[in-house]
């Protein structure tokens, strides 16, 4: 069997036509399929175009920013306003889609509540030839989604998608078993991956939890009685100002708030550096930088490569002194406590920012460097836990791209 689909995708991949398939608009698909208009499937509406006036309770209010889950809306609009504005309502099964700047994100609706939306989405309302469950999946494949884009208006701002070039969007006709087939193997594997999302917060909970206890001396670690002496950073931190000036290094960095050190090619898709980089600043092993104007979300990092590398004259580049472990003190930066003060020492009139000697008046905390070391010690492991659990959350997402991409086209049947 695997030997005859690897043959089936070689076969379309150059263009053929494999036995049993037919060339459509839609792309090579099985014979029994055929490409329908969505408007010929089902009926599209859209919400209100007027700005409601909000209530603290009553008809939850939906639009885009709540398409991941409508339950955790916090806007509401009166019964009154409902029933006045609203003469499609949305039922259970129903499809709640994006249509104006972010365009063709879905929601399917899998309760009896009622919901007000906004202009912004769509509601899909499937015939009886159409599963919700199964179209709810095949908006999401590249073949819709590539429909979705073509007809999209890309020069407004934001773009969006006319509610009657919705329904000239093509979907596969299929017969009804085969799309509830199709569509039960992809919501398992959608309720799989919510799960490992929910372990994944539940460890960074946990860490979070860990460091605000930890770091703060709230929950001391066994074998440890030491009092905690309070410094400020001043007597911690050493600022290192080396800069390019004989142009030995090329190799320019930024700091990301999720992965830390990065090629600004990696991060930007180009290098967005002066061509003059002698007045950048130099790395090396075991520093730290930041970016004043980004270290309010977490930009900041230790650099952990032998190589050198420089970054942008605006960074911060520092040394922890003898006694702090720059580990220790890049979880404390991480810490509520951090954030809380951080904030009374912000400085700039266009955007907020914390120069390095704005950032030694912190005080912390400071434990013995073996207390440290084993704070660090098991930080780093609830991270490498998280690491784990992310790696395995990204191979079930790319399993499922990959199920939709063969069971959406027909080139594996069930």
């Amino acid at each position: 069997m695997k030997k005859e689909i690897k043959q089936r995708i070689e076969l379309i991949k150059n263009g053929q036509v494999p036995q049993g398939y037919k060339k459509t608009k839609v792309g090579i698909i099985p014979e029994d399929w055929e490409p329908k208009k969505l408007s010929k499937l089902s009926d599209i509406y859209d919400g209100t175009h007027q700005t409601p006036i909000y209530t603290k309770e009553g008809v939850k209010f939906i639009s885009v920013e709540d398409i991941k889950d409508i339950e955790q809306s916090n806007k509401f609009i009166s019964e009154k306003d409902f029933e006045k504005n609203f003469k499609i309502k949305p039922q259970f099964n129903d499809i709640f889609m994006t249509r104006i700047g972010d365009i063709g994100t879905p929601f399917i609706i899998k309760s009896n509540n009622k919901y007000a939306f906004y202009v912004s989405l769509s509601l899909i309302r499937c015939s009886d030839r159409l599963s919700s469950d199964f179209f709810n999946q095949a908006i999401q494949g590249y073949s819709f989604q590539k429909e979705l884009y073509s007809k999209t208006i890309h020069v407004a701002f934001p773009r969006k998608i006319n509610l009657g070039d919705i329904g000239h969007c093509l979907i596969n006709l299929i017969d009804l078993q085969e799309q509830q087939k199709i569509a039960d193997i992809l919501t398992t594997q959608d309720k799989i991956i919510e799960l490992k999302q929910k372990l994944i917060e539940e460890k960074q909970n946990q860490k979070k939890y860990l460091m605000q206890n930890l770091l703060t001396g709230k929950i001391r670690l066994k074998g440890f009685n030491d009092k905690w002496e309070e410094v400020k950073l001043k007597s911690l931190l050493e600022e290192t100002k080396e800069i390019n000036k004989n142009l030995y290094f090329d190799t320019v960095l930024s700091i990301s708030n999720k992965l830390g050190f990065l090629k600004q090619q990696e991060q930007f898709g180009k290098n967005i550096a002066s061509k003059d980089l002698s007045k950048y600043k130099i790395v090396r092993n075991g520093y730290i930088a930041y970016n004043p104007s980004r270290i309010n979300v977490g930009s900041i990092a230790i650099y952990n490569k032998t190589d050198e590398g420089i970054v942008s004259p605006m960074y911060v580049v520092l040394k922890t002194k003898s006694q702090l472990l720059n580990n220790f003190f890049i979880h404390f930066t991480n810490t509520n406590y951090f954030f809380q003060k951080m904030k009374s020492f912000l400085t700039g009139s266009v955007r907020d920012s914390l120069n390095f000697e704005n950032l030694c008046q912190i005080k912390l905390n400071l434990p013995s460097l073996e207390e440290q070391n084993a704070i660090v010690e098991i930080l780093s492991k609830a991270d490498e836990e998280i690491d784990l659990l992310k790696r395995d959350l990204d191979q079930e997402q790319q399993k499922k791209k990959a199920l939709m991409q063969l069971l959406l086209t027909g080139i594996v049947r069930v």
